[in-house]
């Protein structure tokens, strides 16, 4: 995603060092700082560059695919304190109480 957020204010520095990082954790942090960037013209792609991101993901990796349609009708989540796009807003422990 961060990539892509790079490629979108065609930041191809920002897009070079999101490639060079192993944890998605770094490449957030790193894909914060695409210079240019805008929230108008990222929420115009966002979902669609998310969604294309998890079905290559899915498509590569037929366990990990399998995996998740275990879930079933779950609601799935990520328990992330500060990311209300993403994230529920709340850390794992306050999102089990």
């Amino acid at each position: 995603m961060m990539y892509w957020k790079a490629a979108r204010f065609r930041d191809t520095d920002w897009q070079a060092r999101v490639l060079a990082t192993d944890s998605p954790k770094e490449q957030k942090r790193v894909g914060n700082g695409t210079v240019g960037f805008t929230a108008e013209s990222w929420d115009e792609v966002k979902s669609a560059v998310v969604e294309a991101g998890n079905i290559a993901k899915l498509s590569q990796n037929p366990h990990l695919g399998r995996k998740l349609l275990e879930t079933g009708n779950r609601l799935l989540c990520e328990a992330a304190s500060r990311d209300r796009v993403w994230g529920i807003g709340y850390t794992a422990k306050h999102a089990m109480t």
